[in-house]
């Protein structure tokens, strides 16, 4: 870490990893299930540094991975590809989460977001494990066959993604929302104050 790194950044650095670490020990036993995607679309909109945002879903997956163990290296690097690429969405879903809008256009934007994430681990993921041999035949029915039989953990995928999409995204967005109100507020006290002063 470099030394213009705030307090607030290494706090909230800290805190994406600890959490993450802990739901991914916690979710174990429900494949496929995570919350590192969700972590890294929050961390792209809480970090300007980009090397931060993509560092909080690579520190959870390393540091859980010591407990979970290793498997086949071209597969866990499309996996820790595909899980830190959402933090690089931050400053377009930044803007879209902070501008004006209805609830539905919000919900659709957090839910477009976890979509995209689940249906790119899956093609990635499938892809490498295809292509690494280990499994399924390189022809066109051994790669039918491996996302045939991979469609059960897409589910479960796109389950942990959506809902701690939600969870995250929309607590950061309420957050977002009820600062700038109360900035909003303060500065019609203090034009109030100002305009009854003179």
């Amino acid at each position: 870490m470099t030394n213009n790194l705030t307090y607030r950044d290494v706090s909230l650095f800290c805190l994406l990893v600890i959490c993450g670490v802990v739901l991914r020990l916690c979710l174990r036993d429900y494949p496929n299930v995570s919350p590192v995607a969700a972590l890294a679309l929050l961390s792209g909109c809480l970090f300007s540094k980009r090397s931060m945002a993509i560092a909080v879903p690579l520190s959870v997956m390393v540091i859980s991975d010591l407990k979970f163990g290793g498997y086949n290296f071209f597969i866990m690097m499309s996996v820790y590809t595909c899980l830190m690429l959402p933090a690089l969405a931050g400053p377009w879903l930044k803007s879209r989460l902070q501008a004006p809008q209805k609830g539905v256009k919000t919900c659709l934007t957090i839910g477009a977001s976890g979509l995209l994430c689940s249906i790119a681990f899956f093609v990635v993921t499938n892809l490498t494990l295809w292509c690494s041999g280990s499994m399924y035949p390189n022809s066109m029915s051994g790669l039918m066959l491996c996302f045939s039989q991979a469609i059960p953990f897409f589910r479960h995928t796109l389950m942990g993604d959506m809902v701690f999409a939600f969870a995250f995204l929309g607590s950061y967005t309420v957050a977002l929302h009820w600062v700038s109100h109360r900035k909003s507020a303060l500065a019609r006290v203090l034009a109030t104050s100002e305009a009854e002063s003179s």
